[in-house]
């Protein structure tokens, strides 16, 4: 019987193709190894995103900044023109009899403007986005502009006279 229930097994095992559980230690230590080393890369990944995107920011505003303080000195080159202007206007009102007043209304309109100009430039005064107090620069550059070539104008007008 033995026999017999030997030879059976022999020949079942010759058709079952199962095979046994194998626990390797080794490979689950490392797995769970590799496991931790990748949720620390992760973490790393992730605050080095975040300071990224910080880094992003302050570049976005560092070039508003720049934007704006290009407009700023174009708004002050343009009043320095103007004061020029006057200033020759001023000369040629010595030796001829000239109208100074309107002169003087773009003078005080220009440093109004400046005065605009400087509290859009300081944080916190208004609640504007940089595209937003790009335009209100834009605004005030071309009002100094306007007020400045009024006063080449007159300048232009009384020197050929």
């Amino acid at each position: 019987m033995k026999r017999f229930f030997l030879v059976t097994a022999f020949f079942i095992s010759q058709f079952a193709f199962s095979q046994l559980v194998v626990t390797d230690v080794g490979a689950t230590s490392q797995l769970a190894q590799q496991v931790s080393t990748s949720v620390k890369s992760l973490t790393q990944l992730q605050k080095t995103y975040e300071m990224m995107e910080k880094a992003n920011k302050k570049i976005q505003q560092v070039n508003g900044f720049v934007q704006q303080a290009n407009h700023f000195r174009n708004i002050i080159n343009k009043q320095k023109q103007a004061i020029n202007s006057a200033n020759e206007l001023v000369k040629l009102s010595r030796k001829r009899k000239i109208n100074l007043s309107g002169v003087t209304q773009n003078l005080q309109m220009i440093s109004g403007s400046i005065k605009t100009v400087q509290a859009l430039l300081q944080n916190g005064v208004f609640n504007m986005n940089d595209s937003e107090r790009l335009e209100r620069l834009d605004a005030e550059y071309n009002k100094v502009s306007q007020y400045e070539s009024n006063i080449k104008t007159k300048l232009i007008q009384t020197s050929f006279r």
